[in-house]
Formats: C-alpha cells, structure tokens, sequence
C-alpha cells in the first residue's frame, strides 16, 4: 500500500504538469525512489512506461482540446509539447489512427476502435439546466481506479469506503458527508481500459496522517458550469454526451483545462438519486 501512494504522488505530480517536460530523475525524487526502481514500479502501477504514459495522456489532451476548442492544430501541438506539427500529426495518427484535422472534422467517430460509441441524443435530458457557480477551495481524500468507466469507478469508491470505514466516518450523519467523483478521461477518446476514476471525499479537518492512507489533494476555488444527471450513474454518459455536443457549442463558454467533477448528492442511493456535474471555467 505504502509503495503504491508513493507511485500515486508521482503520477500526480506528472498529470499536474503535463505542459512540463518531465524526466525519470524528477518522478523518481517525487516518489522518493531510485530510478532503477521507480521505472519498474512505475509500469506496474500503470501498465504503461513512463515515457508511454506521458505522450498518451498528453495526446488525449489535445484529442479534447481539438473537440470542444477553435485552437488551430499548430497552437494544440506545440502545448502538447511537440516541436512542429508534422511531429504531431505523426504521433496522433499512432495514437488515434487518424490525424488530428480529420479528428477535429468528424470527432470520435474517426477514430479507429474496435466496438462503435454509443448515439447521443438531441434531446434535452431530464432538469439539464446548466448555471455558473462559485465553488470555495477543498480539501478531499482521494483514492482510485483503472478500466472501463463503471469498472474505474466502482473499484475507485470500494478503496474510498473502505478507508472512510477504518476512520469511522461512515457512522457519522449521511447528510454531512460529500463524496465526489472526477472522471480523468474522456470515454470517447481513450481506450476504455485505461481510464482513470478518482473518487473523493471532502475533508474538513485535514491532516498528515491522512496522506499514508490515500491521496490528500487540493481542489481550488473557481468558476463552474453546474447541471444536475437525473436517472443514474449507470447513464450519466447521456448528459455529459448532450453538454459536449449539443449545449456547450451554442453557449459561448470556454471550459478549463482541467476535469470537471461530480458531486453525488445521495451517495447512499446514486443510482436514484441526481448526480451534480461541475464543469470548470
């Protein structure tokens, strides 16, 4: 467990600085390792190597860069830290099978994958009424999970209950827990059995001792576009679908950089309950 957080403080540290170049001297000294034994460590945590896992993160954030923003390709390739743009036609046409302005021209359904995405809906999901809000600075406990978006977020919430049940938060009044969930990846883009789940909950009264269990990160203040799912997680694909392709063209706003997150308002019930999605600006 112990070397798996320190990995974790490493991948991090690596996601939060996807604009830097990042060397194996530097994750190693973040995960306080050796570099012989950081590199291993390293692929078996993530199934990937470390120079695999940064080009691929990096790739699939330009992927959605170039789905929901009017940046020309060269501006997305030099900010995913290519050189020229045929170094990143190159390396996108070997992640995605198709180059990056055949993917800005068609989306996802250009993209070579061996099962079809499913169909989104024109139609406006149920209370789907996205507002602008101001949401104050957090501190959250966070563990999680790898694979398909359901199988990422069951096995993320199943590390996070069961050290919320060793603190004995869990016999404290359901009303006053906050459990989140940020979902890394984009299920259109990367390939279903890498993606990335962290599950979260807020923490009033942080402390180091925490850090040994899970990852105690920081969520700032911002702006954010919030709208409520209404019919289950198991579906909640469908308005996050209807917001990127219907809603967010028309609105006129830009979304941040970083993921958005949900907020699970009943998290004793979310498969009856809303799920309240944030977006940041």
């Amino acid at each position: 467990m112990h070397d798996q957080l320190r990995i974790r403080q490493a991948v991090d540290f690596l996601e939060q600085n996807l604009d830097q170049p990042i060397s194996l001297d530097t994750l190693a000294e973040v995960g306080c390792y050796s570099k012989y034994h950081f590199h291993r460590l390293f692929q078996a945590y993530t199934g990937e190597t470390l120079l695999k896992f940064h080009r691929r993160l990096r790739l699939e954030r330009a992927a959605g860069k170039l789905l929901i923003a009017n940046d020309p390709i060269t501006e997305v390739a030099m900010a995913a830290g290519f050189d020229s743009p045929s170094a990143f036609n190159k390396a996108f046409k070997a992640q995605f099978g198709c180059t990056p302005s055949h993917f800005k021209e068609t989306g996802p359904l250009g993209l070579e994958r061996p099962t079809p995405l499913p169909e989104i809906s024109p139609i406006r999901p149920e209370g789907f009424d996205p507002q602008v809000v101001e949401r104050p600075e957090q501190q959250w406990l966070s563990c999680r999970g790898t694979g398909a978006y359901q199988t990422a977020a069951q096995e993320a919430f199943g590390k996070l209950m069961a050290i919320c049940g060793q603190l004995g938060w869990l016999q404290q009044p359901p009303e006053t827990l906050n459990f989140y969930g940020i979902p890394r990846d984009n299920p259109s883009i990367t390939e279903s059995d890498l993606i990335r789940y962290d599950a979260c909950i807020e923490v009033l009264e942080p402390n180091k001792s925490l850090s040994q269990l899970a990852t105690l990160r920081t969520r700032p203040k911002g702006r954010y576009l919030r709208f409520e799912h209404h019919g289950g997680v198991s579906s909640i694909s469908k308005s996050y679908g209807y917001f990127y392709r219907y809603w967010l063209p028309d609105s006129g706003l830009q979304p941040g950089v970083e993921p958005g997150f949900e907020h699970y308002i009943d998290w004793q019930d979310p498969e009856h309950s809303p799920v309240a999605i944030y977006i940041p600006l």
